[in-house]
């Protein structure tokens, strides 16, 4: 519903969600194998500005401070709220994946049920030259994402559980048990204490490479302008950004 809007609220147009709808949705959504009267939501910081002002009719431009009146909305609704966050420390990593789902349109992947592991690219052509320049478009962008949402985190330290991404790929487990004791601690107690799916990435770690490689070959056939250049030194140079 709400991304149904995104096209309204990029133009300035009146949009169909608002605080009546949004609340109807996740009264549909509450219900899951592991509670039948727990809901989750997934917020991401580019769609703040749009969600708050679905929720509220106000626009407040700035993803941190919309974010943080959203955090206060959902506290003021609901008995018991759990707030955790999903950092993916690399910069690169982020744009190349925002990337390659730009370029590819697969946003997501699972394999057969009971069968082997199968390449999400298989059938995809990718053109390696409009994924580059994704990439290096990307990177401003998705810094900015993150320097938002580290930000809201600061601000709600003591009531937030942060999961590093890569941490979560690696070892699904102890993020679940980190997971169960946070919601236990906000007052809610889910009946299982393992999610029946499974996190995969979809780019492995030799593609991933290999797109490095790609890219910052690339770079140096563009010649970095003073612009680029400030920025990929930004991104890979700041400790608050590195891997």
């Amino acid at each position: 519903m709400v991304r149904a809007d995104r096209p309204a609220f990029n133009a300035g147009r009146k949009m169909k969600a608002n605080n009546e709808t949004v609340m109807e949705s996740l009264q549909l959504g509450l219900g899951s194998e592991n509670q039948t009267d727990v809901g989750s939501v997934k917020l991401m910081v580019s769609y703040a500005p749009q969600v708050y002002q679905n929720i509220s009719g106000k626009l407040i431009e700035d993803r941190a401070e919309a974010m943080q009146e959203i955090i206060n909305w959902t506290r003021n609704q609901f008995e018991h709220v759990a707030l955790v966050s999903i950092v993916r420390k690399s910069i690169m990593d982020q744009a190349i994946s925002r990337s390659m789902a730009r370029v590819t349109d697969v946003f997501h992947h699972r394999s057969p049920k009971g069968k082997q592991e199968t390449d999400p690219y298989a059938k995809t052509k990718i053109d390696r030259a409009l994924l580059n320049r994704n990439i290096l478009d990307n990177l401003t962008l998705v810094r900015e994402l993150q320097s938002d949402l580290l930000s809201v985190i600061k601000n709600n330290k003591s009531d937030i559980l942060n999961i590093n991404y890569d941490t979560l790929s690696r070892n699904a487990d102890y993020c679940q048990k980190k997971l169960y004791d946070h919601l236990v601690s906000n007052n809610i107690t889910p009946e299982n204490k393992r999610a029946k799916r499974y996190l995969r990435k979809l780019i492995d770690t030799d593609r991933s490479e290999k797109i490095k490689s790609d890219f910052f070959e690339y770079l140096l056939g563009e010649m970095l302008n003073k612009e680029d250049y400030a920025v990929l030194r930004d991104v890979l140079d700041n400790p608050k950004y590195a891997d």
